[in-house]
């Protein structure tokens, strides 16, 4: 990638209200600048404390480690803390938008019993709950990052005052 081309994938700090809640945001797009090299469609995460919400803008990712995982289609995805590595891949372009949660804060925020999610993940509204399902749709519906970051920070900045 030259110095001219955007990046396709970014680390965003969350702003100061959401930094003991959120650890970080992450963004990729394959879509402007599709990989030729199937290589380059493996994502691999490591083993972490914190959960996630990932958000399919465009395109699908299929779970490859741990093997044995059925395909699904969600378009928002919670993740519980993993206490092993895990691997997808993109059979085509796709834009996400990611969202990592401390632990914590997942559980002050939502009531969740994170302990019970730890190596477990599934769509968002049924993890969550219909306020994060309205949320969720309005991400999805955001036509580009600055705006879903928007959307979310919206959602969760009151959250998180009321839960400290």
């Amino acid at each position: 990638m030259s110095d001219t081309e955007p990046s396709l994938t970014r680390l965003i700090v969350p702003p100061f209200a959401l930094a003991s809640c959120v650890r970080a945001y992450i963004t990729r797009s394959t879509v402007e600048h599709p990989l030729t090299d199937p290589a380059d469609r493996f994502n691999h995460f490591p083993a972490t404390p914190h959960c996630s919400i990932t958000w399919f803008i465009e395109g699908e990712a299929e779970v490859v480690q741990p093997p044995g995982i059925p395909k699904t289609d969600m378009p928002a995805v919670f993740v519980g803390p993993q206490t092993r590595p895990m691997a997808t891949y993109n059979p085509g372009p796709v834009r996400i938008l990611m969202v990592m949660f401390y632990p914590q804060a997942m559980h002050a925020l939502s009531g969740l019993d994170v302990p019970a999610w730890v190596n477990r993940w599934d769509a968002v509204d049924r993890v969550l709950g219909p306020e994060w399902r309205a949320m969720s749709d309005a991400v999805l519906a955001a036509p580009d990052d600055e705006a879903r970051l928007a959307v979310l920070e919206a959602f969760l900045a009151p959250r998180w005052q009321a839960a400290r």
